[in-house]
């Protein structure tokens, strides 16, 4: 069978157009096809190479249009092929595709920016269009278009070509929803939402109610126009998009997003105590009554003239918001009140200077972290857009990635290396801890992790760059550099087929060393080192972060400080340390975890400091031995370095010896690592494609 039997016919318009115009590098997925011609040809697979010469000839010579029309479908054909030869997942061969695909993605971007090339891609139809949708949308799912202008004029295109062709783009369409409710759980104006199941949680089914003489085709499009406007809306207080369901209301389309529990505001407050009193508090407002001043000097003389004009009873004699602004936008504002004048630098601080605006239990909780917290800044105006990305164990901490704020960043009392970091990056991360009357342990650990830092600074470990108070959660708001993964993840994805060669996993390995000899250095030692508290950037520099476990230690008995004499006896702790991080190599390189050497929480303690003889028997006593043999597989050096890592000398003289071992010293280059964050980020992707049914 031909390798490009069903691709689909384009328009003869379209062809008449582009389909002349060879293309300057012949063919698609050139860097791909001659990778795996190669391959196929030094292990003499000549079926493969058949239908390798039937992929060159009838992808060769295409126009742009065509291009663009076949490219999904010839990357799925050039994945069986690869799956075939069995490097489906090398990453020199996905290196390849994703080098191809920026050449596609030039190829777009020439058609975007022609009026007559947008025409043609609106003249496709059916298979033809399909595939467009679907290169458009990958595009924009992994931000290969650079420019913001780009980027719109491609979802203006995509929605057009959506309207017109009544298809949307493949991702965006689900299957396997199930257990829909026979009854309707909410009516709207235009539409019915019903409680349903999919992929083992409770899902909201948006299906838009058909009237008499409504034309299904409109419906169709304004629900496909709300799904490519709703799909790319990422905020804490927007509902995600699931995606589009095609089966339940058959032909209609319906819109999945997550169940919510409580339903919508208004019946949330429904079941509210207190409505009653609301209602009186309503008609009293609307009967011209307000609230008395508080006594004292909670509320200074300006601001309660403002708050009395702002609620006046007629709108026409309420303030405009110009007017506002005017009042409220100077640089210092003095407030007259009954007994005292309070000068009042940050509009959030209405009645006391700055640090003085928490009193009673906030106070007694923040008052260890003065030295550290910025009272001068309310957050909120300079990190916008929070977005919730995870909790912490027992929803003790949130963390979120924000937005830096375009303008004011030189408000902010930032040191200068995190100021120059800030003009090359455009989000951070922002860890919140409530504040609680009783205290918490995460504030302790917070405090604890600050002290022993104080004044450290080390490129391989996440510092904290700032903290302060949310005035309107009462929260503690740790501001960080925003992390792109966590080593777990990158060992999760090993687990289930990521490939990762010696020099990748030196490289990783050869970051954490250089983090704990830091410490050493600095008398510094750590419980553990987890996986979990090892985090990537964009950059592929790891960091340790998490220090709160971290324990100062005497310098009498630790090596590398100015003292009489050195040990004669391994130090416990850095023998821990380097148990944690040989683990780790292992996990890298095997997929395999050692549970009963390594715990993966806080509370089950560090591991223990086996010998070389008692780590390698655990493997032995395994009922698998794939993770021995994975192990015995790689390098000399690799398998040298894991003994190393029990030797007394590095207990007594710190991880030195490990950093000038032959295995870090082939460490792969900084660059690689950065390549296999996009890897691991296109990994995934495959993962959840093969997930979804289709």
């Amino acid at each position: 069978m031909s390798i490009s039997e069903g691709f689909p016919q384009l328009p003869a318009a379209a062809r008449g157009l582009y389909a002349t115009l060879p293309k300057e590098v012949e063919g698609l997925y050139t860097h791909a096809f001659f990778y795996l011609k190669a391959l196929a040809s030094s292990i003499n697979r000549s079926g493969t190479l058949t239908g390798l010469d039937d992929f060159r000839v009838e992808t060769r010579n295409l126009g742009d249009v065509e291009q663009l029309s076949y490219a999904l479908r010839c990357r799925e054909a050039l994945f069986k092929l690869s799956v075939e030869l069995g490097v489906s997942e090398d990453s020199t061969f996905l290196a390849a595709l994703e080098e191809d695909q920026m050449t596609l993605t030039d190829t777009l971007l020439k058609m975007l920016c022609s009026s007559s090339g947008r025409e043609v891609i609106l003249g496709l139809e059916e298979n033809a269009a399909q595939s467009v949708l679907d290169l458009i949308q990958y595009t924009l799912d992994h931000a290969l278009i650079r420019t913001r202008e780009a980027t719109s004029k491609a979802r203006r295109l995509m929605g057009k070509l959506c309207e017109k062709c009544d298809k949307l783009p493949s991702s965006l369409v689900i299957s396997g929803v199930t257990q829909r409710d026979e009854g309707v759980s909410f009516c709207g104006g235009y539409g019915d939402v019903f409680r349903a199941m999919y992929q083992g949680k409770p899902v909201a089914l948006k299906y838009m109610r058909m009237f008499q003489d409504t034309d299904q085709r409109d419906i169709r499009r304004r629900v496909c126009r709300e799904a490519l406007v709703w799909q790319r809306l990422r905020h804490l207080y927007i509902v995600p998009l699931i995606g589009v369901d095609t089966e339940s209301f058959a032909p209609s389309l319906c819109l999945v997003s997550p169940w919510m529990k409580n339903g919508t505001v208004l019946t949330y407050l429904k079941g509210m105590e207190g409505v009653a009193r609301q209602r009186t508090v309503n008609r009293l407002v609307v009967q011209g009554n307000r609230p008395n001043r508080p006594k004292g000097d909670v509320i200074p003389d300006t601001i309660w003239h403002i708050i009395e004009d702002c609620w006046a009873h007629s709108p026409a004699d309420r303030p405009s918001t110009k007017t506002l602004n005017e009042l409220l936008s100077g640089d210092t504002l003095v407030h007259s009140t009954a007994n005292s004048q309070v000068t009042v630098s940050n509009p959030w601080t209405v009645s006391n200077p700055p640090g003085e605006q928490y009193e009673g239990w906030v106070q007694s909780a923040i008052s260890p972290f003065t030295e550290f917290i910025d009272l001068s800044i309310n957050p909120r105006k300079y990190y916008l857009d929070l977005q919730e990305i995870a909790d912490g164990p027992g929803g003790t901490t949130t963390l979120y990635v924000a937005r830096l704020a375009d303008s004011q960043s030189d408000d902010l009392m930032l040191s200068a290396h995190v100021k120059e970091r800030d003009q090359r990056i455009t989000f951070v991360a922002i860890k919140s801890v409530p504040i609680l009357p009783s205290g918490s342990e995460k504030f302790n650990e917070v405090f604890r992790e600050l002290t022993i830092m104080r004044d450290l600074l080390c490129e391989n470990i996440l510092h904290m760059d700032a903290l302060y108070i949310d005035p309107v959660e009462d929260t503690l708001w740790i501001r960080m550099e925003f992390m792109t993964r966590s080593l777990s993840s990158i060992i999760e994805l090993r687990r289930v087929g990521l490939p990762l060669s010696d020099r990748i996993i030196a490289g990783c390995t050869k970051d954490i060393i250089s983090a704990l000899e830091y410490l050493r250095v600095h008398d510094i030692t750590l419980k553990s080192v987890r996986a979990g508290n090892v985090l990537v950037n964009n950059h592929g520099v790891l960091k340790l972060t998490n220090l709160s476990t971290a324990v100062k230690l005497s310098t009498s008995s630790f090596p590398g400080t100015e003292v009489s004499h050195m040990p004669t006896a391994p130090c416990q702790n850095i023998s821990g340390n380097a148990t944690s991080l040989c683990l780790l190599v292992c996990d890298m390189a095997t997929g395999h975890r050692l549970p009963l050497l390594a715990p993966e929480t806080p509370d089950e303690g560090s591991p223990s400091s086996p010998t070389f003889q008692q780590f390698m028997q655990v493997y032995f006593d395994l009922e698998d031995w794939s993770p021995l043999s994975s192990m015995a597989s790689r390098t000399p050096a690799f398998r040298e370095f894991i003994k190393m890592c029990f030797e007394p000398a590095v207990a007594i003289t710190g991880f030195q010896p490990l950093i000038e071992s032959s295995f870090i010293r082939d460490a792969c280059e900084r660059s690689t690592l950065t390549q296999l964050i996009a890897q691991c980020t296109a990994f995934e992707a495959r993962l959840r494609e093969q997930q979804v049914p289709r």
